[in-house]
């Protein structure tokens, strides 16, 4: 899909679009999984707080 979008829409050599969605995909992973480590953390220090 970013391939897609960078040499449909924006007129990007291909190679220049897999280059940039290569770099950005781990990015794009690795943020909901921060989000969801932070949630879990912050539930579970409350939990023992009011233990």
């Amino acid at each position: 899909m970013l391939i897609g979008v960078q040499t449909g829409l924006a007129r990007v050599a291909a190679q220049t679009a897999f280059d940039r969605a290569y770099l950005l995909v781990p990015f794009l992973a690795r943020v909901p999984n921060l989000l969801v480590a932070e949630r879990y953390l912050a539930i579970r220090h409350r939990r023992a707080a009011s233990a």
